[in-house]
């Protein structure tokens, strides 16, 4: 025994993979330098846009051909879910005469528009 280190089995491996890498980052390099390159990725992520949003509007068409809500009508459904909670919770503190609880409910309030509600309420008449 000459004492000698057991060499590492798995170096060869790693030097194979640092080569590899610095080859393809060279490769990536040169491709992504020239225009034509750029412009292709361009378009392919402007293709890739479009298509999602070509499948949400016939997602949405689907839903609405089979009369089922699409995720933003959920989602205004939880919210006004949320506004409606909170609101009996308000009367339910009234009722019970439990002063200290109306100060922890949050009072729901109307969308702020331009339109004052009284006004917006004459024009709806």
């Amino acid at each position: 025994m000459t004492g000698e280190p057991p060499k590492d089995p798995f170096a060869m491996f790693r030097d194979m993979v640092t080569q590899w890498e610095t080859a393809a980052n060279e490769l990536g390099n040169k491709v992504m330098a020239t225009p034509e390159a750029v412009q292709a990725m361009q378009m392919g992520t402007a293709t890739t846009l479009k298509m999602k949003e070509a499948t949400a509007d016939a997602m949405a068409k689907a839903l609405s051909a089979a009369n089922m809500p699409s995720k933003a009508d959920i989602e205004a459904i939880g919210e006004r879910l949320v506004a409606v909670e909170a609101q009996l919770a308000r009367i339910e503190a009234l009722l019970t005469g439990r002063s200290e609880t109306l100060a922890t409910v949050p009072v729901a309030r109307p969308k702020r528009t331009k339109i004052p509600p009284a006004k917006a309420a004459n024009k709806a008449k």
